[in-house]
């Protein structure tokens, strides 16, 4: 249940994990539990609600319950990976939270934030507190109590400090307003000074933030996602490359086609014509059914109109 409903104010660690992994697909699922997936060497690749963040060392990211995540890392590049799930409920028994309510001002900011996920750099101390949290679970019976409930504090209050401390933190915050706001206007005229406007930053700072964390500058961002579109589209769709053009947000059919060229190395009717798939919506004026034997027959709705 949610770290921020302070109804659930009792903590009680599920699962656990230390592990290098040389390869790790995880399908998108959820779970009650909040969860930290800490990179001790290597690198991968998490989705957060469909977001795709890569975590280098020393990264982190903490996600509440129900967050609709996965992780994958790459054949080939070993990942060396902490992981703790702990289940937030207003059941009382485990670690009261609301001692960190009481004591810690950072920990207080934290549950005022309400984020569904957070990715962060350690500032030298979340790794540390991790590693011993669950070296003390992995002991089982032999556990002590009172110092497990130390050591989940200790954590909470190095993950939390993080937060204002982290210039990571904040230039994920502004990247993902920006996102959000290149998703909601997409097939819209866009320009860098107009997201950074919305974004709150200057121009230059996000070009960087986004130069670090994919690789490519925000206007070509922006193709990369008008592209997939478009390639779907010609997948799937009967539309003119005039008005496919006109709808992703370009203000010519040649200047949609040099982009488009630029992604796939082929023009648009190229890709049409090797992979496309002409619809055409005839199924004999009938739909098609099954009888009691499993056999599809055709039940006319419409009538022919003779000419």
């Amino acid at each position: 249940m949610s770290i921020y409903n302070i109804n659930n104010r009792y903590a009680r660690p599920e699962a656990f994990y230390a592990l290098n992994l040389t390869e790790f697909h995880m399908p998108p699922h959820t779970h009650n539990r909040c969860e930290i997936m800490y990179v001790v060497s290597g690198n991968c690749v998490v989705s957060a609600k469909k977001e795709m963040i890569t975590l280098k060392k020393n990264q982190f990211i903490f996600l509440d319950q129900n967050v609709s995540h996965c992780l994958y890392i790459k054949s080939g590049t070993p990942c060396t990976i902490l992981n703790l799930e702990f289940l937030c409920s207003p059941n009382k028994g485990g670690i009261d939270l609301n001692e960190m309510l009481n004591n810690s001002e950072t920990y207080r900011g934290f549950i005022d934030r309400k984020e569904d996920f957070l990715v962060l750099n350690d500032n030298g101390k979340v790794g540390y507190a991790l590693k011993d949290l669950i070296s003390e679970l992995e002991k089982k019976k032999s556990s002590d109590q009172f110092l497990l409930r130390i050591l989940f504090f200790r954590m909470l209050v190095e993950f939390t400090r993080n937060i204002g401390q982290d210039s990571h933190y904040l230039g994920s915050l502004h990247l993902r307003k920006a996102q959000k706001y290149i998703n909601e206007h997409l097939y819209e005229d866009l320009n860098v000074e107009m997201i950074a406007e919305y974004t709150g930053i200057n121009h230059s700072y996000l070009q960087t933030l986004f130069s670090k964390q994919f690789n490519c500058g925000i206007i070509a961002y922006v193709n990369k996602l008008r592209m997939e579109h478009a390639a779907f589209l010609l997948n799937n769709s009967n539309m003119s490359i005039t008005d496919m053009a006109f709808h992703l947000g370009y203000n010519s059919r040649q200047h949609f086609g040099y982009i488009f060229e630029k992604h796939y190395n082929m023009s648009p009717q190229q890709y049409r014509k090797l992979k496309g798939q002409n619809i055409k919506a005839d199924t004999g004026g009938g739909q098609w059914y099954a009888d009691e034997n499993g056999h599809f027959k055709n039940q006319v709705l419409l009538k022919r109109i003779s000419n």
